[in-house]
C-alpha cells in the first residue's frame, strides 16, 4: 500500500510540473511584459538583428502574438538553432524567446507563428545590424 502511495504521489507531481498549453499572452504577463517600449528580432539564420521602439511595430507584433496556443512538444530533449528570436523590452526588464523555444520549453505554435514572424521581420523597415 505504502508503494502505491508514493507511485501515485510521484506520477501527481510529475504530471502537475509538465508543460501547459497557454497563450503567448499569458507568458508576456507572467513576465510583467504589459508595456513594452522595444522590440528586438535576431534572424537566426543570418545572426542579423532588428530594433524598433515603433509603438505600431510593437503593438502589431504583440497583438497578432497574443492569442497564439504554445503548445509543448512532447520530445523536450536538447535542439541546435532557431529561426527568429525575439526580445521584449520594458525599462530595465527584458522577456527573450525563440520560435522554437520559451523558458526552456520547445514548443510549435497554432497557428503556425514561423510564416508570420518572418513576413514581419522582412517587411520591418528598420536597418539591420
Amino acid at each position: 500500500m505504502k508503494k502505491l502511495i508514493i507511485i501515485l504521489t510521484t506520477i501527481l507531481l510529475t504530471a502537475c510540473s509538465a508543460p501547459k498549453v497557454q497563450t503567448f499572452e499569458k507568458y508576456f504577463t507572467n513576465a510583467g511584459m504589459t508595456n513594452v517600449e522595444e522590440l528586438i528580432i535576431q534572424d537566426g539564420s543570418t545572426g542579423y538583428t532588428k530594433t524598433t521602439v515603433d509603438p505600431q511595430h510593437i503593438d502589431a507584433l504583440l497583438s497578432e502574438l497574443k492569442s497564439i496556443e504554445v503548445i509543448p512538444d512532447d520530445n523536450q530533449e536538447a535542439r541546435d538553432g532557431w529561426r527568429y528570436g525575439i526580445t521584449l523590452v520594458q525599462g530595465e526588464k527584458r522577456y527573450s524567446f525563440a520560435l522554437n523555444s520559451i523558458e526552456d520549453i520547445y514548443y510549435h505554435t497554432e497557428p503556425n507563428l514561423h510564416p508570420f514572424v518572418d513576413s514581419f521581420y522582412q517587411n520591418l523597415d528598420v536597418e539591420e545590424k
